[in-house]
């Protein structure tokens, strides 16, 4: 009888355990909901990360890190920094973002947004300097510097965009012409034609950017704004223009309040850039990955070249702080509803 009164004076007196999250019903949520579109998706899968890394430790970030969903696995990547920081720029760290992505997805990472992912490490006296001159070196043209700030050379990481047809904004290396009833969207020596019904119109004095990927074989076409609302990718078939699929990458700002106009376009956290929102396409040979950068907040979702369907999504804003909701209501005036966005 003794030794059952200590044990529950001494368990009295304890601290309550956490409840261990229920890893493979969270995941399944996860897994399930980041194939849906941003409106159906985004807050489940927002909620399912925030219950996942509530309890959460360095041991069991370290199992999620081999997790079959990549989505889970970079997520928990991106929580590990919390128990092991890095204090020094070191692109070869197991637990430095833009390197797992490449070693253990296969996907090569732009490096503007290896720069916009390094720039919210926590390194020693906030100098990345050392990561920008390393990816400077990767893409000289897109990052360089151009003046001197707090003693250090500031670089610029913006795409350079001129206007085309319909008042599009593109890439510099990218020209767009009215064709008919079609667009003639040129890189390089590459072109392909594509229905200009499927582009965006312009909503209340927002523009409209296109970024490409064109290839011999298929093309990828992204409509997306200067704000980090959900917007569609396009699947082409070079040769026709014919759209093989089209998916919607979720890149909203679910917080931010962007007025416009005394209007209010959104309002929920965030899980995409606020504005200064650039994307950029790394392929293999059965994915396509888009890569989105602004100010903050970089966010990576990668497709099936097949079928269309997600492969996994990644943003720094999923892990947000304990006790930070996001609101359900959402307006995004960028991409028409009934087109069955979700």
């Amino acid at each position: 009888m003794l030794p059952q009164l200590l044990c529950a004076a001494v368990c009295l007196g304890a601290e309550p355990r956490a409840t261990p999250p229920d890893i493979s019903q969270l995941a399944e949520t996860i897994s399930t909901n980041v194939k849906k579109g941003p409106l159906k998706g985004a807050i489940r899968v927002y909620q399912a990360f925030n219950s996942l890394f509530a309890n959460s430790d360095e041991a069991m970030l370290a199992e999620l890190l081999a997790h079959r969903d990549r989505s889970i696995a970079l997520q928990s990547v991106w929580r590990m920094q919390r128990y092991k920081p890095q204090r020094s720029f070191d692109p070869t760290n197991r637990y430095y973002l833009p390197h797992f992505i490449e070693s253990e997805i296969g996907i090569r990472v732009p490096a503007v947004w290896a720069v916009q992912v390094a720039e919210l490490y926590p390194f020693k006296n906030g100098d990345y300097t050392p990561a920008f001159e390393y990816y400077g070196k990767q893409s000289p043209t897109t990052i360089h510097p151009v003046g001197w700030i707090d003693g250090r050379p500031g670089y610029n990481l913006r795409q350079e965009r001129h206007e085309t047809a319909l008042e599009i904004q593109a890439p510099l290396d990218t020209e767009i012409t009215e064709k008919g009833e079609s667009i003639l969207i040129r890189q390089g020596r590459l072109s392909v034609r594509f229905d200009r019904a499927h582009v965006p119109k312009l909503v209340l004095g927002m523009g409209v950017h296109c970024t490409v990927l064109l290839r011999r074989d298929i093309s990828f076409v992204a409509f997306h704004a200067d704000h980090p609302f959900s917007y569609p990718l396009y699947c082409i078939t070079s040769s026709t223009g014919a759209v093989r699929w089209r998916a919607f990458v979720w890149g909203d700002s679910l917080g931010s309040k962007v007025e416009k106009g005394g209007i209010t376009l959104a309002i929920r956290e965030e899980t995409g850039p606020p504005r200064n929102h650039d994307i950029y396409f790394s392929r293999t040979d059965k994915q396509v990955a888009v890569f989105g950068a602004g100010i903050w907040a970089p966010y990576v979702e990668a497709f099936d070249i097949k079928s269309g369907e997600c492969a996994f999504r990644f943003s720094t804003e999923f892990d947000l702080e304990e006790g930070v909701t996001p609101e359900t209501e959402f307006f995004n005036p960028f991409i028409d509803l009934k087109r069955g966005r979700d």
